[in-house]
């Protein structure tokens, strides 16, 4: 050792000054002193340290750094011979006069290793509600628009329902024909239906020769049509307007549709429907009005299949939204004047009042945006 030029004792003394000072700078340590790794290791353990998993991977992370938690009680080695025990001597020495930094680095890493474990548990739950999510998602008929398919194949006969309080094939026609009159001639099509049902608005258009084809999920109602001459799909409508080409289409419509759609469903009507229609082509959404207290009353509490209740000014805000133009709201479908307030035989001061009420409570049933791209 003595041919090495080292002074062992200068060396300790020099170290013993520098642990004074340190042990001064930082004070003493506030962790107790842990007399081997195994204490360690259940120390950890009490205070929530690694616990069992049922992945191996992922337990074994926390696992090996609690094994070396704390520096102090780290093994020490040397591959010097001879040598080496004595480097292992020292070493052992000068850790023994930092060991207040040592505990010091041990709190820091316990800490450390916790929060770890804690984050891998919020992953890990995060990781099953996200797996819980994916069945359900997965078990939910594909399409984005699915959600408002007629429960025709559950357990209500919307068919049936449709057929005696929507009315008939001829009665829907006459209700739809009042907006044929944006649509003169074969220049202003191709006019696609979402949601077409049996067709009526199609055959209108067929009669102009206006370019026209239709979607909807109802089977009935596709093979209606289709034994019409009508070129209909089955086909989820967002599916349809996604698969239209840019600006290849002169008209979108959809009669008594969107109130069957979740919101997101109706925002992404309106911005594919915007990109698909070529400047200057129409936008034709017809839905129930809940501004009518009649209606709400009715219409729409009845049909047991409708989603969402559009205010007429929160639809024209949406198209305003996806950037559509010279937007306009249509009234129609007035409440029977046998169903309103009589108000012709009242005094003038009555009379207004009785005015304001049938407004407020027998307004239009439907309403419709009539919009351009």
């Amino acid at each position: 050792m003595g041919n090495t030029g080292i002074n062992i004792l200068d060396l300790v003394s020099e170290v013993q000054k520098e642990a004074d000072a340190l042990r001064k700078n930082i004070g003493p340590s506030k962790v107790p002193v842990q007399q081997t790794q195994s204490e360690a290791l259940a120390a950890a353990a009490l205070r929530g340290g690694p616990k069992s998993s049922a992945d191996p991977a992922r337990a074994s992370v926390p696992s090996r750094l609690y094994n070396n938690v704390h520096p102090a009680e780290a093994e020490l080695h040397s591959h010097r011979g001879q040598l080496g025990r004595v480097i292992i001597f020292f070493k052992k020495f000068f850790r023994q006069m930092m060991r207040p930094a040592l505990d010091r680095q041990a709190s820091f890493n316990q800490a450390l290793i916790q929060s770890l474990e804690a984050l891998m548990e919020e992953n890990r739950s995060m990781a099953r509600n996200l797996e819980y999510l994916e069945n359900e998602i997965a078990a939910l008929p594909r399409g984005a628009a699915q959600e408002a398919s007629p429960p025709s194949a559950r357990d209500f006969n919307y068919e049936g329902f449709q057929e005696r309080y929507r009315g008939s094939s001829e009665q829907v026609r006459e209700m739809q024909s009042h907006y044929e009159g944006y649509f003169s001639e074969p220049a202003d099509g191709p006019v696609l239906d979402l949601g077409c049902g049996r067709g009526e608005f199609l055959e209108v258009l067929r009669e102009k020769s206006i370019p026209c084809s239709g979607v909807d999920l109802a089977d009935a109602a596709v093979t209606f049509a289709k034994k019409r001459g009508l070129d209909i799909e089955k086909r989820d409508l967002i599916q349809a307007l996604e698969n239209s080409a840019d600006q290849s289409l002169g008209g979108i419509v959809s009669f008594q549709v969107i109130e069957h759609l979740p919101l997101r469903s109706i925002t992404r009507v309106l911005r594919l429907a915007k990109q698909k229609l070529r400047p200057g082509g129409i936008l034709i959404l017809e839905t129930v009005n809940i501004a009518s207290l009649y209606t709400h009353a009715n219409a729409f509490t009845m049909d047991p299949t409708h989603s969402l209740a559009l205010h007429p000014l929160t639809l024209q805000f949406m198209a305003e939204d996806a950037r559509f133009s010279d937007i306009n709201i249509v009234y129609g479908a007035e409440v029977p004047s046998e169903d309103k307030l009589e108000t012709s035989d009242l005094p003038p001061e009555l009379s207004e009042n009785f005015r304001r009420l049938n407004t407020l409570l027998f307004a239009p049933q439907d309403y419709a945006i009539i919009a351009r791209a």
